[in-house]
C-alpha cells in the first residue's frame, strides 16, 4: 500500500498485521529502516487503507504449514 513517498509492506510468514513495516521510499529506497514506530499516525492510516482494500478485494492470506 502506497501513499506519496510512503509504503507499508509485509513479506513475513505468517502474514499478519503485526508484521507490516513502514518505509519512506524517497529517503530509503532500499527499504532498510522500518518507521512504523516513529510515524505511528501515518502507519495506522495506511493500515486502515490496507484493511479496506483487503476487504474490498477479499484478500486471502496464506496460512503457515506445520513442520
Amino acid at each position: 500500500m502506497h501513499k506519496g513517498d510512503w509504503k507499508i509492506v509485509n513479506i513475513q510468514i505468517p502474514f499478519d498485521e503485526k508484521n507490516f513495516a513502514l518505509f519512506n521510499l524517497k529517503q530509503d529506497p532500499g527499504e532498510t529502516k522500518d518507521l512504523s514506530g516513529e510515524q505511528v499516525e501515518l502507519f495506522q492510516e495506511l493500515m486502515s487503507l490496507w484493511r479496506q482494500y483487503a476487504e474490498e478485494v477479499q484478500v486471502v492470506c496464506p496460512k503457515p504449514q506445520p513442520n
